[in-house]
């Protein structure tokens, strides 16, 4: 029985051993993937007015992710360096933007977004304002809403038709 002991205080010291090598590399690799992340940040404005735009899509084409920006036209994404991005903006009634670039080790990043507006095509659009239970219908056709000069459509039915009542949920 004591030779077997013996035996066993090789291996025991063995598998001590491995336990040890094991943690290590694991706090490693821990270390090294927490140093290759950065900070990816900026704001998207309106090209034309500089006014911050809320609620833009980001999104990051290489990993199938995203954000969206705040009420002042913040973002920020982590992103691992070394790996070439191309990230995409869009917003409804603006041109997509396309931003590329690559990040180096330790490096944050910030950006200004100006997006462009885009005029979409719809058909007539119909107003209905109900003052005390009295409708009144008005029908705006393309023309119309292009001589408002407004950057979206809610801007340009306002313009045209100050008395518009929007239902609850819109406000």
């Amino acid at each position: 029985m004591i030779s077997n002991r013996k035996e066993f205080k090789p291996l025991k010291l063995i598998i001590h051993k491995i336990k040890l090598i094991l943690i290590i590399s694991l706090l490693l690799s821990c270390y090294s993937s927490a140093q290759n992340i950065c900070r990816v940040s900026g704001w998207v404005t309106d090209s034309v007015s500089h006014i911050p735009i809320p609620n833009v899509n980001v999104s990051v084409d290489e990993l199938n992710m995203g954000t969206i920006t705040d009420s002042t036209g913040y973002f920020h994404l982590k992103l691992s360096s070394g790996i070439k991005y191309t990230i995409k903006f869009s917003h409804v009634g603006y041109e997509d933007a396309m931003l590329k670039f690559q990040l180096e080790m330790d490096h944050e990043a910030e950006f200004h977004i100006h997006l462009s507006s885009r005029l979409i095509e719809l058909s007539p659009v119909v107003s209905i304002s109900n003052y005390e239970n009295m409708r009144a219908f008005r029908t705006f056709n393309e023309n119309e809403l292009k001589k408002a000069g407004r950057n979206n459509l809610e801007r340009a039915l306002v313009y045209l038709s100050p008395n518009i009542i929007y239902p609850h949920w819109a406000r």
